[in-house]
C-alpha cells in the first residue's frame, strides 16, 4: 500500500469547505478535481480559491470553466527566497492538517478504506467546531 492522501479545501478560519481522502499514488493536482467538484454550488459566494504549486496546470482552467468564473490561485513563494519560508495564507491549511495529528486514531493511516478515512476526519473536524463553539457560550 502507497498510502493515502488528504485533500482539504478550508475556510479562513481553517474549518473544511470540501475534503477528500485517496491513495497517495497519482499526482495531487490529478485528484484535486473530487474536493474542488461542487464547491461552487455548495458556496455560491465563493470567488477564490487559493491553492499550493501541486495543483498548477491543466485543473485551473477545468476549475475556471466549471464553476463559471471562480479562479484557483497559485500561492507561489516570495522569489529568491532559499530554504523553508511560510507562504502567506499555506499556513491555513497547515494549522488544519495540525489539527488532525491530535487525533490518535488519523495519527497514522489505521483504516483500509478511504471512504472510513474520510469519515474520521470529518468527525475530526466535527470535534474541532463543536469545541469551538462551545467555548464561545461558556
Amino acid at each position: 500500500m502507497a498510502g493515502r492522501k488528504r485533500h482539504i479545501v478550508v475556510d479562513t478560519l481553517g474549518y473544511p469547505l470540501s475534503i477528500d481522502v485517496h491513495s497517495a499514488t497519482p499526482h495531487d493536482s490529478n485528484c484535486a478535481r473530487e474536493v474542488l467538484f461542487g464547491l461552487k454550488q455548495n458556496f455560491p459566494r465563493l470567488v477564490k480559491v487559493l491553492a499550493d504549486r501541486g495543483y498548477q496546470g491543466d485543473l485551473q482552467k477545468w476549475f475556471y470553466a466549471h464553476t463559471q468564473g471562480c479562479l484557483l490561485s497559485i500561492v507561489k513563494p516570495v522569489d529568491g527566497t532559499r530554504g523553508f519560508k511560510v507562504q502567506q495564507w499555506r499556513w491555513l491549511v497547515e494549522r488544519s492538517f495540525a489539527w488532525l495529528g491530535n487525533f490518535r486514531r488519523l495519527s497514522k493511516d489505521y483504516e483500509i478504506s478511504p471512504s472510513s478515512a474520510k469519515a474520521f476526519v470529518q468527525l475530526a473536524f466535527t470535534k474541532i467546531m463543536l469545541n469551538r463553539l462551545v467555548k464561545c457560550f461558556a
